[in-house]
């Protein structure tokens, strides 16, 4: 992909351990593209209407089109 992932989906910036100790950690786990492609492609295999072999290029195609979309959102939201 050429452009923007939406930064981690789920970030921790601390986490307590088995002992109930307080670490802090900066665990980036999955991008928001990766979450958004695993959405789309659940909704996209729930459709048996579909080519299988279309699916994955179509959740990434939707992942990209979501990150595109929250992006212009947030730049509409800017003051000038």
């Amino acid at each position: 992909m050429n452009g923007p992932t939406g930064g981690p989906a789920f970030p921790v910036t601390s986490y307590i351990d088995m002992d109930g100790e307080i670490h802090d950690s900066y665990i980036t786990g999955m991008t928001l593209r990766e979450y958004y492609a695993g959405q789309a492609l659940a909704g996209l295999c729930a459709n048996v209407g579909r080519r299988l072999a279309d699916v994955p290029e179509t959740a990434w195609k939707l992942a990209d089109e979501m990150i595109a979309t929250r992006f212009q959102e947030v730049d509409a939201r800017k003051p000038e």
